[in-house]
């Protein structure tokens, strides 16, 4: 075999052809550098030998859409599943592994080395820094600002109100909406409008992605209607679960409700900056944040919510440089959330504010609405009660901005 020996990262715990591959695959040229027992493993030692393939079995423990997402220069590198049967398959390819070789195959050592031998020159290829790569094509959702994000800084400053309110103002516009509250701190859309079973949609969703097995059938089931044209799909329902959306599969959930509504809003918690710390190298569990990265990440728009008092605005000013460095290919709003009538100037306080940090994106004004208590005390929609005629006309103007 011609060109320069491959290293190859092999994590097969527990399968019965570890041994014969890896003198298989030696014997013809390859050197396998480190041998892994679980996922994580892998993505260390990946970081170590950025050249390097990575042969895994499909049944690695804590292998996940998230750990496959996480392999530093995965798509400079080539990766490796074996699987025990077609199921199996279906799963990694979900995950981000597109290179799968049966272990029924009689000529499975055969499949395992071409697949090796066919890309590795590409496997060799210096791996770019994240400035110089070109944007992803499939980084946004594309078309008419189908996939919004309702963004807001720590506190509470109506995220959610704002989330619901868009959603409501686009479905009854004639817009098929989803409604995904992917809120992991502080998730609460269903509790303002009055669902109480203790099953989240988003995590429903989330395990079929997991599984391979999201569909528009299982979408639905995920999903509970509101109205006529509006679904929402509940939040992870107490915060201690927030381990359990992990964000590549909650990417596949997004992109699939973007194909299939006409317009999706996503209620998310605020950044916490603790990459590093709380992430799937170090602890085996996502970043606290990284749902919202992601959905940051697949935007067409986003609103980011604030209040009118000095606190709120101060960070909102701290908070927006680094949301926009995440969504450089999405269209940002703020809306000034409970602004009264003494805050006439409100909106225009907060643009003078953004604009002296070198930051220019629209601002609007919401009014305080005192019949939105009404609503949370009742579970109804904001459309479904009478007084919030002021607020609703409101949100309406937001969403009508937002989507031109």
């Amino acid at each position: 075999m011609s060109g320069v020996v491959t290293r190859v990262i092999w994590c097969t715990p527990g399968n019965r052809l570890e041994t014969d591959l890896i003198t298989g695959v030696t014997q013809r040229g390859f050197t396998v550098v480190r041998r892994c027992l679980e996922a994580v493993d892998v993505l260390a030692a990946a970081s170590i030998e950025p050249h390097a393939a990575v042969v895994v079995d499909a049944d690695t423990p804590r292998l996940s859409a998230d750990t496959v997402a996480a392999i530093p220069g995965l798509r400079e590198r080539i990766v490796i599943a074996l699987a025990s049967d077609q199921d199996a398959a279906v799963r990694v390819r979900n995950w981000g592994i597109d290179s799968v070789v049966l272990l029924s195959d009689p000529d499975v050592l055969d499949r395992l080395t071409t697949e090796l031998s066919a890309q590795k020159q590409s496997a060799h290829r210096p791996v770019l820094p994240e400035h110089e790569k070109s944007p992803d094509p499939q980084s946004t959702m594309g078309g008419a600002s189908r996939l919004t994000v309702v963004y807001g800084p720590a506190g509470a400053p109506g995220r959610s109100t704002i989330a619901l309110g868009l959603a409501e103002a686009w479905s009854r516009s004639g817009d098929r909406v989803c409604l995904i509250d992917a809120d992991l701190i502080g998730p609460s859309l269903a509790l303002l409008v009055g669902m109480t079973e203790d099953v989240s949609g988003v995590l429903v969703a989330s395990r079929y992605a997991d599984q391979g097995a999201l569909d528009i059938r299982s979408l639905g089931s995920a999903c509970r209607r509101l109205d006529d044209r509006l679904w929402l799909m509940s939040g992870v329902g107490s915060a201690d679960r927030w381990h359990q959306l992990r964000p590549a599969s909650f990417e596949r959930v997004a992109r699939l409700c973007a194909e299939n509504f006409d317009r999706v809003v996503i209620d998310t918690n605020p950044l916490l900056n603790v990459e590093g710390f709380d992430d799937a190298l170090t602890t085996g569990m996502p970043s606290r944040d990284g749902v919202t990265r992601s959905a940051l990440h697949l935007s067409d728009c986003v609103v980011v919510v604030t209040q009118p008092d000095a606190v709120s605005v101060l960070r909102l000013s701290a908070d927006l440089p680094l949301v926009m460095r995440l969504i450089e290919h999405s269209r940002v709003s703020v809306a000034v959330n409970r602004s009264s009538k003494r805050d006439a100037r409100a909106g225009n306080h907060v643009a003078e504010v953004l604009t002296e940090t070198g930051i220019n994106v629209p601002v609007h004004t919401v009014p305080e609405d005192g019949a939105v208590s009404t609503c949370r005390r009742n579970g109804s929609l904001l459309w479904e009660v009478a007084a919030t005629k002021k607020l609703r006309r409101s949100l309406s103007t937001l969403g009508n901005s937002v989507a031109a």
